[in-house]
């Protein structure tokens, strides 16, 4: 890497400021990696974009003290009780198909199987609140700031900048770059790294309205309706506070698709001409109707062949760009910014191998695909029938694609009668090595807390009982590799007074489960082996991708020590 010129180092540029990279400048700030964020708008998005924080994603976050409090504390919905999707050939439609009307089994199924809440809240607010976190981690974050090119070796990446309110240009080094810039992607684009898929389908433009829909919403606070008719598709949005949340002109939106082959574009959608679809949409031939704002979005379907090239990481978007139909584009993104943060702040503290980082594309790349193949299909079911010509996986229940996704790579173990699939019914999962730890409540000292509260800085050992070697075996393998590694026994530390902890874990006296940071388990003994301390230094060689390596502490510096020693002890959500 030559060094001329070279104004700034940092560990990790991240480029872009929607969810993936903001999550990823925010747990790699969190765990004390230095990184510098680069977005070329003024700030986050003013536009509302996604709406609302899936559970998984609120377990990821809620690991940084106060950021769940945070975010629930905004809410501008009880979305839980109040928030209604429906699929109709217009807003009086007798016989609409109900997707999720108020407290249905789903979100009841949710809330029983994890102790995180539902952000209600726009993708706007969400990205302030993040950005703000960040920066209060200690996160450069430089807005107003584009990522003109960059060079990538095997010693590093470095960026040229331009502040776009000046014009300068400076460069920066780094070890790595997250490429979090969106669906155009143009650092994917620069490495020519090739995508499949359905392509671009559609445009959408979204028009903006005033008119009198009381008695057509019925005291209804929040509904999301696609249409399908043989005259439009589209959808129909509403939020009781939608000015207010949204700074938005209108308190309704209409969504109407248009295909750009068909030589439909923006300059058709006069304002007359938008009143009458309005009034189509409403079954309202004579409604009063003021058009406020009109604006356009893409609807696409294009998946990376890979997301990893050398030094650089894909996330997001860039990575897998899909339909809305689902609302799991955002979920995804956050799940990626997430994942790559704690890979790479392992292997910068030193205890984790380069090796580590190939299970980001191995892990990721099969989710972010069958994500946005399984958005894909239900926007055919919706409101895009034409789709239906093409092959879809067998749909599932939406608790599964929330919570049952699994990962398989050489850094999970694999038992024997493992099954190899992507998805599972978390209200089944067994914590086999590759699915999320389940949520159960246990008692640690005199509060209550979930399993998952245990989860998030560091791996986790998990112990069926107090009584075993392993505990010692911990302690001398994780001396040994220089690895944080807090170790929780039931009858000591842990209490399962539920009983459900030995259940889903299969907890007995010789258990062993370990855990990493994102709660995924990656390895587990069921028995004693008859070595534990080989057993297990061999589990966290693989897990971390040491494996074939010396077994040898790596070299930390005083305050790579003093982190290692806070994270122990913050190691439980307060």
């Amino acid at each position: 890497m030559s060094e001329d010129a070279i104004e700034h180092r940092t560990r990790v540029i991240v480029v872009g400021a929607g969810y993936a990279g903001l999550t990823a400048a925010l747990f790699l700030a969190w765990r004390g990696v230095p990184v510098t964020l680069v977005e070329r708008h003024p700030s986050t998005s003013v536009q509302p974009k996604a709406f609302g924080i899936v559970h998984r994603s609120m377990e990821l976050l809620r690991q940084i003290p106060g950021l769940e409090e945070k975010i629930l504390a905004a809410d501008v919905i009880d979305f839980v009780n109040e928030a209604h999707i429906t699929i109709a050939t217009d807003m009086k439609d007798p016989n609409p198909e109900i997707l999720l009307a108020g407290n249905d089994d789903t979100m009841s199924r949710l809330i029983r199987l994890t102790p995180a809440g539902f952000g209600a809240l726009p993708q706007s607010k969400i990205e302030a609140i993040l950005r703000r976190t960040a920066e209060e981690l200690g996160g450069d974050l430089r807005f107003s700031t584009r990522l003109e090119s960059f060079d990538e070796d095997d010693d590093g990446v470095v960026a040229t900048l331009v502040d776009l309110p000046t014009g300068r240009r400076y460069r920066v080094a780094a070890d790595y770059l997250v490429a979090a810039d969106g669906w155009q992607a143009p650092v994917r684009e620069w490495l020519e790294l090739p995508t499949h898929g359905v392509g671009e389908l559609w445009r959408c433009r979204t028009i903006l309205f005033d008119a009198d829909l009381t008695e057509l919403l019925a005291g209804r606070k929040a509904l999301l309706t696609y249409f399908k008719n043989d005259e439009f598709t589209g959808l129909y949005a509403y939020l009781e506070n939608a000015r207010e949340v949204f700074g938005v002109s209108g308190a309704h939106l209409l969504g109407i698709n248009y295909f750009i082959e068909r030589g439909e574009s923006d300059d058709d959608f006069t304002d007359e001409r938008c009143v009458e679809l309005v009034r189509k949409a409403m079954v309202e031939p004579d409604l009063e109707v003021t058009i406020t704002d009109q604006s356009t979005f893409v609807i696409a379907h294009r998946v990376a062949d890979r997301m990893r090239e050398g030094r650089v990481f894909l996330a997001g978007d860039s990575a897998h760009v899909m339909p809305q139909t689902g609302g799991l584009g955002g979920a995804t993104a956050i799940q990626d910014g997430y994942d790559i943060a704690w890979r790479i702040a392992a292997v910068v503290a030193g205890y984790a191998g380069p090796n580590l980082l190939t299970g980001y594309d191995a892990e990721r790349r099969p989710v972010g695909e069958s994500t946005a193949n399984r958005q894909l299909h239900r926007l055919s079911e919706r409101m895009a029938p034409q789709l239906k010509t093409l092959q879809f996986a067998e749909e599932v229940s939406p608790v599964w694609e929330h919570l049952g996704y699994r990962v398989h790579s050489p850094f999970v173990g694999t038992e024997p009668d493992d099954d190899g699939d992507l998805l599972e019914d978390p209200e089944l999962a067994q914590a086999r090595p590759g699915s999320r730890a389940p949520h159960v409540p246990v008692r640690h000292g005199d509060r209550e807390i979930s399993l998952l509260d245990l989860f998030g800085r560091d791996h986790v050992l998990l112990l069926g009982s107090p009584g075993t070697p392993w505990r010692a075996a911990a302690e001398k393998q994780a001396a040994a590799l220089g690895v944080p590694l807090p170790v929780y026994a039931f009858g000591a530390d842990l209490t399962d007074h539920t009983g459900e902890a030995a259940r889903r874990y299969d907890l007995g006296p010789d258990t062993a489960v370990l855990v990493r940071p994102d709660g995924y388990v990656v390895w587990r003994a069921l028995s004693r082996p008859d070595d534990p301390e080989r057993a297990l230094r061999d589990a966290l060689t693989t897990v971390l991708g040491r494996a074939g390596e010396p077994v040898e502490p790596p070299q930390w510096s005083e305050p790579a020590l003093r982190r290692t020693a806070i994270r122990f002890f913050s190691n439980i959500r307060r």
